[in-house]
């Protein structure tokens, strides 16, 4: 992780297409004073809004303690350092699910 909080302007999130790569691998994620939490990106889930926007959420699941709802710094080997902002929405098995949501234009 890096040194200090980023913001969303330095750490931009990866494109749609770029975190459909992503599907089934590990992301790490640091919660403030905590132990790193591996979450797995899971599903993406899309909508149809139109040729000029897109709307999808992002599903985690998480081994470990559970994150609080919040903005976390998420590290992937491929795709680097960004911001997300986390929401546990429940249990699978045990462990817990994370949704990221997301509307906003095609880039």
């Amino acid at each position: 992780m890096t040194d200090g909080p980023k913001s969303f302007v330095e750490a931009p999130l990866p494109a749609l297409r770029t975190l459909r790569q992503a599907v089934g691998t590990p992301f790490r994620v640091e919660p403030g004073g905590g132990e790193p939490v591996e979450l797995t990106l899971t599903e993406i889930i899309e909508k149809d809004r139109g040729p000029s926007w897109e709307s999808f959420s992002l599903l985690f699941t998480g081994a470990g303690g559970t994150l609080l709802q919040g903005t976390h710094e998420m590290e992937h080997d491929d795709l680097g350092s960004f911001l997300l902002f986390l929401v546990p929405i429940a249990h699978v098995g045990g462990e817990p699910l994370y949704e990221a949501v997301f509307n906003r234009p095609t880039t």
